[in-house]
């Protein structure tokens, strides 16, 4: 697998940007609604985000402990929310770059495969580890709103 993500014109074909910063594979892409911003997720256990326009990097995005499965951008594009085998799901401020929050998952071991947010809902869903591997059954599914993961610390 490549580390690098690109950005092509899709009238010319023409590729603008070819965006290096990962030490290992990509596994998950993520662009805001208005399609300035692009979120790129990797198993080097960060995410970063970049200026579509200029190919630049704005912020990385550090803080898990393990490879993260999954990334996207809040529907309002003020957050991001990242989610790794290291049980955790991050909610980090687009602005700063800063984590806001970490949602842990205390039970078997699990990594967090797919993530979707909706208006003022994040929602992480995650599936059991066998081998290295997450299993298509998925385990736990959980909610929180916006307003209150927004009072709980970033650890």
């Amino acid at each position: 697998m490549d580390k690098t993500a690109r950005i092509w014109d899709v009238e010319t074909g023409d590729e603008i940007h070819t965006l290096s910063s990962h030490t290992a594979e990509i596994i998950s892409i993520s662009f805001n609604r208005a399609g300035t911003l692009l979120l790129t997720a990797s198993f080097d256990n960060t995410a970063i985000l970049w200026d579509v326009q200029k190919g630049r990097k704005l912020h990385a995005l550090i803080g898990h402990h393990g490879e993260i499965s999954s990334a996207c951008i809040s529907f309002d594009g003020n957050s991001v929310l990242t989610g790794s085998i290291d049980k955790t799901a991050r909610v980090w401020a687009v602005q700063s770059g800063k984590c806001i929050t970490t949602l842990r998952y205390a039970g078997r071991p699990c990594c967090v495969v797919h993530l979707a947010s909706f208006a003022q809902r994040l929602r992480f869903m995650s599936s059991n580890i066998a081998s290295h591997l997450c299993s298509a059954a998925v385990t736990m599914m959980m909610s929180w709103t916006l307003r209150s993961i927004c009072q709980a610390p970033c650890l």
